[in-house]
């Protein structure tokens, strides 16, 4: 597992899934199904990060259960051996599930994770708050 900030693409790594939303200009990149949609305000604290993690969070798990058939396409490209890219932080092997998460790709994976672990994508049995917002944490 690992995820890269397009900022300073490592010299060692030559493919990568982008995971972010659509990017124009000199360097177009499409934007990918997984993409939060959720922006963060200038001032990276770490309050305001974990409020758009828990957002994306909310929102992948919402897609998962409606049976969103591009995200779960997606998700199910991802393997423990792929590498994520984004424009937040370098993270791999056992950091990129440990919290508290810095980045929506440290959810991804866990998502892809949770779908190759076999539980049905629509889960019924879930309270409405609390287990629903920690469901990828679970998965380390």
């Amino acid at each position: 597992m690992r995820i890269i900030d397009l900022h300073d693409v490592p010299a060692d790594v030559t493919e990568y899934k982008y995971v972010g939303r659509r990017m124009a200009g000199s360097h177009p990149l499409n934007g990918s199904p997984l993409a939060n949609p959720f922006k963060l305000m200038r001032g990276k604290s770490p309050d305001g990060i974990a409020k758009i993690i828990q957002q994306y969070r909310e929102w992948l798990y919402a897609k998962l259960r409606w049976g969103d058939a591009e995200v779960l396409k997606a998700l199910r490209t991802i393997t423990d051996d792929s590498v994520l890219a984004c424009w937040c932080c370098d993270l791999s092997g056992p950091d990129v599930l440990a919290g508290p998460y810095q980045c929506h790709a440290q959810v991804i994976f866990a998502a892809a994770r949770w779908l190759r672990s076999g539980v049905p994508p629509v889960v019924e049995l879930l309270p409405a708050c609390e287990s629903r917002a920690s469901l990828f944490e679970e998965v380390r």
